[in-house]
């Protein structure tokens, strides 16, 4: 079979849907079938994408004319915030197998297989009246993480002595080098490592940050992310996916919530006792109450993180292939 995965990144965008559905890209790819990602984006992803096969295409203007060149016999992915409810139509129509990826239900769809892995979506209000003709993957049991989470530890943490911050492949609100500055200022004895996305606009800014025991990662792809968790005890990061890698992988987190559209996942996390919240990117005293927040965590060095309150399978995106197929 054919797979066609529809999304946008870049600058205008951010990496978040790329990232995650390059989960979708490798696992495909290693059932034996063809993937093709269709982009509306920039170039900016091209490190992301690294060698998988990649077309940039205006498919938010021209949805139809794709589906017009794809074969019956192929079946597509989509995940993006930009679909209208008319192209949701076409592609409830086009006769090929199409599976949406959600994170709350605001379209109708009709013949789709979709998927909301977020936490708690199987208990959502949105989806209490389900279209009968649809499928519905709903909850942790299939998320989708990338291919070095595939198979990774997941033991906590017992110290904390090494911080990452990590504000997404664009850090979309600037927080990253204040946030460092801050930090170092704060805790001078604490190593931390900074992820700067290939969409960032302020970089000229971390050449004067440059200091001892902190450790810069420039564009880092999916396997250079996995070890920078792998180094580091806790987290300073946004919402969105990689809330997921880093409590695969153990860490401790500490959110700020950079867009809207985190609010409620957010506070399903903080429900759990999964993280500790920060606030809002706006809030004025962001910067003083992620400093509260480490320091609680360094208090708490010597305790063993309890993080097995809400398991995380690595494996879902086989379990959403296998349903779909």
């Amino acid at each position: 079979m054919n797979y066609f995965i529809l999304t946008e990144g870049g600058s205008n965008y951010g990496l978040g849907h790329v990232a995650r559905c390059i989960s979708f890209y490798d696992a495909i790819e290693q059932q034996g079938d063809d993937v093709t990602f269709i982009i509306q984006g920039d170039r900016s992803v091209e490190k992301l994408i690294g060698n998988r096969k990649l077309v940039f295409k205006d498919w938010h203007n021209n949805l139809s004319e794709i589906l017009e060149n794809i074969s019956k016999s192929s079946a597509i992915i989509v995940d993006s915030y930009y679909l209208s409810q008319m192209d949701a139509d076409l592609l409830s129509s086009c006769g090929v197998k199409v599976l949406i990826i959600e994170d709350f239900l605001r379209l109708n769809y009709t013949d789709t297989t979709i998927v909301d892995w977020s936490l708690g979506a199987e208990y959502l209000s949105c989806y209490s009246n389900k279209e009968k003709t649809n499928t519905y993957l709903l909850g942790t049991t299939y998320l989708a993480l990338r291919k070095p989470f595939w198979n990774v530890a997941t033991e906590g943490r017992n110290s904390y002595n090494s911080l990452l911050i990590t504000m997404g492949g664009s850090d979309i609100r600037n927080l990253s080098s204040s946030l460092l500055s801050s930090i170092k200022c704060n805790f001078p004895y604490l190593h931390i490592n900074v992820v700067i996305g290939p969409s960032f606009e302020n970089i000229s800014e971390f050449q004067d940050l440059k200091m001892d025991n902190v450790d810069m990662y420039f564009s880092p792809n999916e396997e250079e992310m996995c070890e920078i968790m792998a180094q580091s005890d806790f987290a300073i990061s946004g919402g969105g996916q990689t809330l997921y890698e880093l409590y695969a992988m153990g860490l401790s987190i500490i959110a700020i919530e950079l867009i809207e559209n985190q609010h409620d996942e957010l506070n399903k996390w903080k429900e759990y006792s999964m993280l500790q919240f920060a606030g809002k990117w706006n809030d004025s005293n962001l910067l003083e109450r992620v400093n509260e927040s480490i320091s609680k965590r360094l208090d708490c060095s010597g305790c063993f993180m309890s993080r097995r309150k809400q398991p995380i399978d690595t494996k879902g995106v086989f379990r959403i292939l296998n349903s779909f197929n």
